[in-house]
């Protein structure tokens, strides 16, 4: 059978596509004028953006702040996605979009997408002005005998580093700009003439003292700016690889490896038998060395002099300097479940503690630590659900703070106020000569930053894709001072699938696409399933339809986590932050109907009681509202702060709730009647986490990692519940999530696990970059 003239075929590397750029008008102005009106225009173009793109089987690459690039095997549909795309953003409130189109080779190698291809659409779209789509010939010729397409001509232009000019076109259908030749700007190639008479103006300005002694100055600067870019791999022995999956505290990974700020040296987390150590490998040599007496180490970080490694083991922070021949490791301090640290100017460490929720400091030459902040106790709490990635701004009275839930802020070490970033991100970093650099997902971004007035500036850049990245968005990569970047290089180790596993063992893979997926929850007719996502730059919610394999977005603006059922599954309750605050929301499945918001608590929903008069969840440990004619909060564990307390779920009959505590020192399972009336009891002794309810009663599904086990529940004469022995139904490797990390089907006889698609930990490279400043 003949295949269709417009189907481009394609081989793994390489593949002739419909190019599609996009970006957004004004961006950097509009950010300076009115941050928090730029970051919805963002989201709201991202969110039209990927669901025209998803319609028309296109594909989305890359986010280049407020830009994007998308390929398309379908110049037809490339078109039809660039009109419905600017025809969505012309409503209120609008986004000025301008669009570029082009057909041409794109090869992907060393997680980079390359292509003269690319470069022509880029082109054409920075010509553009709010509301045009722009194209080349090759896609004019694929179009002009479709009456559904109006078209103009522009004439030809020479580009920057095109070799031939090229004829451009415009769509002119109604409500499509035309605009004229002579307003045309862009990436346009400029006259040699005009630059030869400008050198001479130059040349005069000096003669005559105009350009003075700065030239000099500026000479040297353009020298400096001029270092090439260097890359390469350093390759590491099998018997020692990096393990990026190190999970001291039985939860979350922590980074892996660290650069001295001058980048000559390397510190990482290695594999050593059936243990990992610290090795340090130069960047100029073939030899990784262990260091001695740190086995069990995680969470490498440098001295600011690049002499010392601080890091934890054995629930201790400690430190080794990495240049001797014969280091010895020194004890700092005791620790708790801690997650990240940095080393300031002033000599100070600061430490995440008690998993994650203390920020502490110490002095780096050891001592008592001082106690600094608690996120259950200061207005941290309203971002941060924890200090998991920390590092120095210049001076050290700063200090770049991030979470798992990729909020980002600027902690005064003096005031303790802090200062919510414009970006969603992790693993914050300040370069010279002025850059905030973050990652997202497994990409790396910088974006100019002011250091003295703690503001960015313009939109984020693209520094490196397919950045190793771990559950809580810790990023396997390190920046030094002198311009040196390190990497490993592979996919979001939380990309998942959904699978349904039954009694048997049996495995059903569902047909919803892999993807950053958070925690999930099946309806009461066990038919469709409410999801988390995780997109570029917001959180969002899906409903999938497990018989008809569709899916639909229920939010479309905001980040939005957690979901509940209502029992009659009409609709799904959620905790969002827009607006510029956080509310619990609920919203209708069907159809076009806003969200509808509940609260303004910042409450977690995990279910509804079967009355449809309750949504239990968590807000200051594990709560209930009662949607009443005026809504009542009832805290039930934990609102103490001694303990975390979360997950809860409810039984079928609405008279007892499931939850999970850590007032022991370790999770474990509580059970408890509802509404509350004193009466509690422990269900697990060695650990438990997530617990959930099948609607046909009588049993709980609960986690105890490899596990999933199963026991039963009964009540008995004297009114209490009782659990019988459990059960395995399951071992192996699941995600874990911000929620419940499984859940179970209503009859009881399969539940839903998300399986990692990327499953590798040990990695025997390292990408190395010079001077990745160049070019931004």
């Amino acid at each position: 059978m003949s295949q269709p003239q417009d189907q481009y075929r394609s081989d793994p590397e390489r593949k002739l596509a419909a190019i599609m750029f996009t970006d957004i008008v004004g961006y950097s102005a509009m950010m300076q004028k009115d941050e928090a009106t730029a970051l919805e225009a963002v989201n709201r173009y991202q969110d039209v953006l990927e669901d025209s793109v998803k319609k028309y089987h296109g594909e989305l690459l890359h986010y280049y702040g407020d830009g994007s690039l998308c390929i398309f095997s379908s110049t037809l549909n490339a078109v039809k996605a660039a009109m419905e795309i600017q025809i969505s953003l012309k409503e209120e409130p609008a986004v000025p979009l301008r669009v570029g189109l082009h057909i041409g080779e794109v090869s992907f190698e060393d997680g980079k997408v390359l292509g003269d291809g690319i470069n022509i659409a880029s082109r054409i779209e920075s010509m553009g002005q709010p509301g045009t789509v722009m194209f080349s010939q090759n896609v004019y010729e694929k179009i002009r005998n479709r009456q559904e397409f109006q078209v103009q001509s522009l004439g030809s232009f020479r580009f920057k580093n095109i070799r031939e000019p090229l004829e451009v076109y415009a769509l002119s259908n109604p409500g499509f700009p035309v605009p004229k030749r002579s307003s045309l700007r862009g990436k346009l190639a400029q006259d040699k003439t005009f630059w030869r008479r400008m050198a001479v103006l130059v040349l005069v300005a000096a003669v005559f003292g105009f350009v003075g002694a700065n030239l000099n100055d500026w000479m040297h600067q353009e020298e400096q700016r001029a270092l090439p870019r260097k890359q390469y791999q350093l390759l590491l022995p099998e018997t020692a690889p990096v393990d990026v999956d190190i999970n001291p505290n039985g939860v979350f990974s922590t980074r892996s490896l660290d650069i001295a700020p001058a980048g000559d040296i390397l510190v990482y987390v290695g594999q050593d038998g059936n243990s990992h150590a610290l090795f340090v490998r130069k960047t100029d040599s073939w030899d990784s060395r262990m260091l001695p007496g740190t086995e069990g180490a995680f969470c490498p970080f440098f001295s600011p002099d690049g002499q010392w490694v601080g890091f934890y083991a054995d629930k201790k922070l400690k430190k080794i300097p990495v240049r001797e021949s014969n280091p010895v490791p020194i004890v700092l301090c005791e620790v708790t479940l801690p997650y990240g640290a940095a080393w300031g100017p002033d000599n100070t460490i600061l430490f995440s503690n008690n998993e994650g929720r203390a920020l502490a400091a110490v002095s780096a030459d050891g001592g008592q630590p001082e106690y600094i902040l608690d996120v259950r106790s200061t207005s941290l709490e309203q971002y941060l659900t924890g200090y998991h990635f920390m590092s120095f701004l210049p001076g050290g009275r700063y200090v770049l703070i991030a979470d798992e839930d990729d909020f980002m802020i600027i902690l005064d070490r003096k005031t303790l106020k802090q200062t919510l970033l414009p970006f969603r991100g992790n693993n914050p970093v300040f370069v010279e000569p002025g850059y905030l650099v973050y990652t997202r997902f497994e990409r790396l971004f910088a974006v100019p930053f002011d250091p003295d007035a703690l503001r960015t500036a313009g939109s984020p850049v693209l520094v490196a894709a397919n950045v190793k990245t771990n559950g809580i968005g810790t990023s396997q990569c390190a920046l030094s001072r002198s311009g040196t970047l390190a990497y490993i290089n592979g996919l979001y180790e939380k990309y998942s699938r959904l699978v349904q596993v039954f009694r048997n063992g049996k495995k059903k893979f569902l047909s919803f696409p892999a993807n950053n997926h958070g925690t999930f929850q099946v309806s009461p007719d066990g038919r469709k399933i409410a999801i988390e996502i995780t997109a570029f730059n917001s959180d969002e919610l899906w409903i999938y339809d497990m018989e008809q394999g569709k899916s639909t977005k229920l939010t479309h603006t905001g980040n939005n986590y957690g979901m509940a059922w209502t029992p009659d599954g009409s609709a799904v309750a959620f905790l969002s932050q827009r607006d510029g605050g956080w509310g619990l929301y609920r919203k209708s499945i069907q159809g076009t109907t806003p969200a509808e918001k509940l609260s303004d608590l910042r409450f977690r929903p995990y279910c509804y009681a079967p009355n449809g008069e309750w949504v239990i969840g968590s807000a200051q440990g594990v709560s209930a509202l009662h949607l009443g004619d005026s809504i009542t909060f009832l805290p039930i564990a934990g609102s103490d702060g001694n303990a975390t307390t979360s997950q809860p779920m409810i039984t079928p009959d609405g008279k007892w709730l499931l939850y999970h505590s850590d007032e022991t020192g370790i999770f474990e399972i509580y059970v408890q009647a509802f509404p509350p009336d004193g009466r509690r009891w422990q269900v697990t002794n060695g650990g438990g986490g997530s617990v959930m309810c099948p609607a046909s009663g009588g049993e709980i599904f609960y986690e105890d990692r490899p596990h999933i086990l199963v026991s039963p529940m009964r009540i008995n004469s004297g009114g209490q519940p009782a659990f019988g022995a459990p059960e395995s139904i399951f071992e192996g490797d699941f995600v874990q999530v911000g929620g419940h990390d499984f859940c179970v089907m209503p009859d009881g006889q399969s539940i839903l696990i998300l399986e990692s698609v990327d499953t590798t930990s040990l990695f025997t490279e390292i990408r190395v970059v010079e001077h990745w400043l160049e070019g931004l």
